[in-house]
């Protein structure tokens, strides 16, 4: 009883609502072939004690990595997809206490803090990435964090919140480069909330600022000190207009960028709770226009910075962008029952049945992912195409059965990066008995394999066809269907 009466029981409810939600059935959704990728640089590293910036040749910061690396050194081996994924789960668990503040901060109202809080942990959106081995998620924390901070910087200049300003972004620097736009829209923010200060304090603002944007970039160049950083800007030319073509027309990828970001907010926010968030900045930007501003600037800004910059786009991409839309939509539910006075309980059915098809979509991301009303592009991706894990554990019980039977398997994977091979890397590390050799695009049977097969059980997995090609001397063991019945997975051997 006297936990229930402590005013900081609902927060206390609300992380532990969240842990659960994370946890529960954290591997229903198999291994992605991007999870698979970042969780193997985690494992060699883990290994060799080495290859720290290992991420950076694909143009990816370190800190998920790095992250998983620890966990892989606590967990054991065959719990590699959990330690890839907690990383996700406790970033996660950092934005439900960030934006629970973030929210006290803007509104002074700790009931708009709790729903803010609460439609985080509901989101499908937030729901499905924050149980994922990929790095949108801490960019997403980390952002938001320094988002609090930047503000809280604001409205009270103190050394320490510039500091935690400017290591929040660093830390997110090190999660995607991507928060580069934070690094330009942050100080808007911060010089919009500080527009109040009488003129003697504007040196210690500048000042306090400074501070924090020059941590924030002592944090970003220290991938500097690694051998291979340069190849981080070639790899990331590959996802991002160079600045000469943006020059020459900078909307060119514009407009069908922002056709397909449209579609991924409309089917994971749903058009009513959109509507209503939208309805939430409008009213902010009339009575709490610094609040308004901050929010609809800090939500579609950086999907505008993506729609004109990017080559290659998903879904995830504008995961970060979602809890400032959150915090409008939260204002606009609060704002509603309080209007309604002694009809309040319309306004909490209406939320309810608003949010059904949100809870619907989490019940079926907790459950069976490939049931859930996911946007196109994810569902291919993390179900029924090739990128996706679906039938690995088929494929992986038949390698187990001839393991049992103590054969030494030979396994040969179409592709050389990606989901194959690492996946089946990281389920049999260090496993004297199974040999992986990648092969792309494998379209004949080289020498190598042809003597494999004279001394051990040579397994050769397609993943791109429906059947085995004619020109391919290989006999059918099994064919896995994906859900979707796209990309199957053909398990063959030599005839």
């Amino acid at each position: 009883m006297r936990l229930l009466k402590n005013p900081h029981f609902p927060f206390i409810a609300l992380v532990g609502v969240y842990l659960i939600s994370r946890f529960i059935n954290l591997t229903v959704l198999p291994i992605f072939t991007d999870e698979s990728i970042y969780i193997y640089w985690a494992k060699l590293i883990e290994s060799t004690h080495s290859q720290w910036f290992v991420s950076l040749t694909d143009g990816k910061p370190p800190l998920l990595v790095w992250m998983t690396a620890f966990f892989l050194t606590i967990l054991p081996d065959g719990w590699y997809l959990i330690a890839g994924r907690l990383p996700a789960v406790l970033a996660g668990a950092v934005s439900v206490v960030s934006i629970y503040y973030l929210a006290e901060l803007l509104f002074s109202n700790k009931k708009i803090a709790i729903i803010s809080a609460a439609l985080y942990i509901l989101f499908p959106f937030a729901l499905l990435y924050d149980r994922m081995a990929l790095f949108d998620p801490l960019l997403s924390s980390t952002l938001l964090a320094s988002t609090y901070f930047a503000v809280k910087t604001a409205k009270k200049p103190t050394v320490f919140s510039a500091v935690m300003w400017g290591f929040t972004l660093g830390l997110a620097f090190l999660s995607k480069p991507t928060a580069i736009t934070f690094f330009g829209l942050l100080p808007i923010v911060y010089l919009l909330f500080s527009f109040t200060r009488k003129k003697g304090e504007w040196k210690r603002v500048f000042a306090l600022g400074i501070l924090a944007l020059g941590i924030a970039q002592i944090i970003n160049n220290l991938q500097r000190i690694s051998s291979v950083y340069f190849m981080a800007g070639i790899k990331n030319s590959q996802f991002q207009q160079p600045i000469e073509e943006l020059l020459k027309d900078p909307f060119a990828l514009m407009f069908s960028n922002l056709q397909g970001f449209f579609i991924w907010i409309e089917a994971y926010y749903t058009v009513p709770v959109l509507v209503l968030g939208i309805f939430g900045i409008g009213i902010l930007l009339f009575k709490k226009t610094k609040v308004g501003l901050l929010l609809l600037m800090l939500w579609l800004a950086p999907i505008f910075a993506l729609a004109i910059i990017g080559r290659e786009i998903f879904p995830r991409y504008i995961l970060f962008t979602v809890p400032y839309f959150l915090l409008a939509l939260a204002y606009f539910l609060y704002t509603a029952y309080v209007h309604a006075k002694k009809m309040g309980w319309i306004v909490i059915v209406a939320s309810i049945l608003v949010l059904i098809p949100l809870l619907r979509m989490d019940y079926y991301l907790l459950t069976s992912p490939e049931k859930a009303s996911l946007p196109q592009t994810d569902y291919n991706q993390l179900i029924a195409t090739h990128p996706s894990g679906y039938g690995l554990d088929s494929v992986y019980g038949y390698i187990n059965e001839d393991i049992s039977q103590g054969k030494h398997v030979t396994l040969v994977t179409q592709g050389t990066f990606g989901l194959y091979p690492y996946a089946f890397m990281l389920e049999y590390w260090d496993n004297p008995n199974v040999t992986v050799l990648p092969r792309w695009p494998l379209d004949k049977i080289d020498d190598q394999i042809y003597q494999e097969a004279n001394k051990n059980t040579v397994l050769i997995i397609l993943k791109e066809h429906d059947s085995i090609p004619e020109q391919m001397p290989l006999k059918l063991i099994q064919k896995i269907e994906k859900p979707g019945g796209a990309d199957p997975i053909l398990v063959t051997e030599l005839k």
